[in-house]
This record gives structure tokens, C-alpha cells and sequence, in this order.
């Protein structure tokens, strides 16, 4: 469970734009590819969405948080 805080407590140490940017717009339109699953690139476009979306949680949870590396 310490793990998720200091995650959470990183993710409030970034600035608000990134914070909204995070929230509003990069987790949906990663999310929104699973969408689309029945359409013409099946599991093409959610599969590259979400291999973009693993390894940025990984290099998370290993530094403990969001750090310069997931860029």
C-alpha cells in the first residue's frame, strides 16, 4: 500500500498542467483505444497504445514515482 501513496504523492508533486494533461488527456486516449477493438485494426492500435503505457508504469514503480526517465 506504500507503494500506491508514494506513487499518488509523486503524481501531486507535478505541476498542475501535467497533472491535468495526465488526467484529461493522455490516460483517455489511451484508455479510448480499447474502443475500438472491433474495428478494422482490431487489436493493433489498443496493443501499441498500451506497450507506450506499460513500461511508463514499470520505471514508476520502480523509482518510486514519476520521474524524468518516462519521458
Amino acid at each position: 500500500m506504500k507503494k500506491i501513496t508514494d506513487l499518488y504523492a509523486s503524481f501531486r508533486r507535478l505541476t498542475v498542467p501535467t497533472q491535468i494533461w495526465m488526467m484529461l488527456v493522455l490516460a483517455p486516449a489511451n484508455f479510448l483505444t480499447l474502443a475500438i477493438i472491433d474495428g478494422p485494426l482490431g487489436l493493433i492500435v489498443p496493443l501499441l497504445s498500451m506497450l507506450g503505457f506499460i513500461p511508463n508504469l514499470g520505471i514508476a514503480w520502480v523509482q518510486n514515482g514519476f520521474s524524468a526517465a518516462m519521458a
